[in-house]
Formats: C-alpha cells, sequence, structure tokens
C-alpha cells in the first residue's frame, strides 16, 4: 500500500472512529513508535501507539475530515483537508510518512 492510500484508508478509518467513537481501527495503522504531530496551538505531538491512542480518545476534537488533492513526493503523501460538511473547503494539509505499510508520521498542519 503505497503513502497516498494509506491516507485515504487513515481518513476513512477515522471519520468510522468519529462516528462511533470506536478508533481501534484507525489506530491499527500506526506502527508502535508512531508520531501524530498537530500544528495547532495547545494540540502539539503524539508520540508512541498509547500517546496516539488517547489523544483521538480523550484530548481531540474530532471532526468528519475530507482528504483531497493527495499528491505523492519521494517520502510522503501530501494532502489537503476539510470538514465533510464543506468537503473542498481547504482547513488545513496533512502529510503521511509510512513504513513497512504503518503510519511512521502524520502532520497535520494549518
Amino acid at each position: 500500500m503505497d503513502n497516498s492510500d494509506l491516507l485515504e484508508k487513515y481518513a476513512n478509518l477515522y471519520n468510522y472512529g468519529v462516528r462511533t467513537s470506536d478508533f481501534g481501527p484507525v489506530l491499527g495503522l500506526f506502527a508502535e513508535n508512531a508520531v501524530l504531530e498537530y500544528e495547532y496551538p495547545f494540540v502539539g505531538v503524539f508520540r508512541g501507539i498509547d500517546h496516539i491512542a488517547d489523544g483521538l480518545t480523550h484530548r481531540l476534537q474530532h471532526l468528519n475530515l475530507s482528504v483531497f488533492n493527495i499528491r505523492e513526493t519521494q517520502t510522503a503523501a501530501v494532502a489537503d483537508y476539510g470538514d465533510e460538511i464543506a468537503p473542498i473547503t481547504r482547513l488545513g494539509g496533512i502529510i503521511l510518512q509510512s513504513n513497512g505499510g504503518k503510519i511512521k508520521r502524520l502532520v497535520i498542519k494549518k
């Protein structure tokens, strides 16, 4: 699975977690030592699967994620994101890097 496919799968499973409060499936996409980084004030960086799980289930505000303009670089998938309510209104960007089919670094940009 390439980074673009993994990013689309992340968005789908993240949205499933938002709808059901079950983030287990999306957490399965992350490597044990993954990093989830938000470039927003008061959010910051979550290092390791346990910290990411805590962030997804208890700390973060959630919206139904829409990813678009996905493109591949040498090392990552890069995309714009918005809310499913206004799916092509850009709220920020996402950078996903993987290793062995697992997310190793996911950056949510303003």
